[in-house]
């Protein structure tokens, strides 16, 4: 089963949600381990891809990786920020959870002060703070 499907997503949760349990040494059915792992300031492991994948864009788009950023293509809208990139149109689902599709949409809903960061530190921290406090909706679909 592909790891990008919700089932297998849900799995890899509930390790994190069992690891709060151990450290807080609370196994009661009436403890919440959603409050533990925000007490813990821990993300999720949807937020901790979307975050890896960003970096990686930011890191293409700016030439810091050796990947070409012909991959992607700049949009001639006027909307969004200066490196607004182009939807890529999927035909099949595990494309469409591939790197480049759902990294686009995520990425230009960005703000232009973290895209056009000139240091990779301060686009990271910029970039956490729009996921991290939900200021867009980064939900990717998933099969």
């Amino acid at each position: 089963m592909p790891l990008h499907t919700k089932v297998n997503m849900n799995k890899l949760e509930m390790v994190q949600r069992n690891a709060a349990r151990h450290v807080f040494q609370d196994f009661s059915r009436h403890s919440s381990p959603t409050s533990m792992t925000k007490e813990f300031q821990w993300t999720s492991l949807e937020q901790r891809r979307l975050m890896a994948r960003l970096t990686m864009m930011y890191q293409i788009q700016h030439g810091l990786i050796d990947i070409p950023s012909h991959y992607t293509t700049r949009s001639c809208s006027r909307r969004g920020h200066p490196i607004t990139l182009q939807q890529v149109h999927c035909r099949v689902k595990p494309y469409e959870a591939s790197f480049f599709p759902a990294t686009v949409i995520p990425w230009n809903q960005l703000p232009a002060s973290a895209v056009t960061a000139s240091i990779l530190d301060s686009y990271k921290a910029k970039m956490q703070l729009t996921v991290l406090h939900n200021v867009y909706d980064f939900t990717v679909s998933t099969l």
